[in-house]
């Protein structure tokens, strides 16, 4: 049985996803993230990963807390990205 989260689109429908996928989100970019920063300042030697752990434990509360706030406005450029689009492509765009 599928998530009722996702449909066969993968379209979000599930009002919990917008709970749900900053955090997913957050965790990951800030997982990707650290890990290169920490990679390129220190290299990758024996003590890389302990580095990487304390570089992440920082990073991804900081990460959750900026994927929360910046929501709304990535939801608006959004929209407007998706309206010039349209635009672009000579169709009405969406209400």
């Amino acid at each position: 049985m599928t998530s009722p989260a996702l449909t066969a689109a993968g379209a979000f429908t599930d009002p919990r996803s917008a709970l749900v996928v900053p955090a997913w989100t957050a965790l990951a970019m800030s997982l990707i993230m650290s890990g290169v920063i920490t990679a390129v300042n220190t290299g990758l030697d024996a003590g890389f990963f302990g580095r990487w752990l304390h570089a992440w434990l920082i990073a991804w509360p900081l990460a959750t807390l900026s994927a929360y706030l910046a929501r709304p406005f990535a939801a608006r450029m959004s929209g407007l990205t998706l309206k010039g689009w349209d635009r672009l492509a000579g169709r009405r765009a969406a209400p």
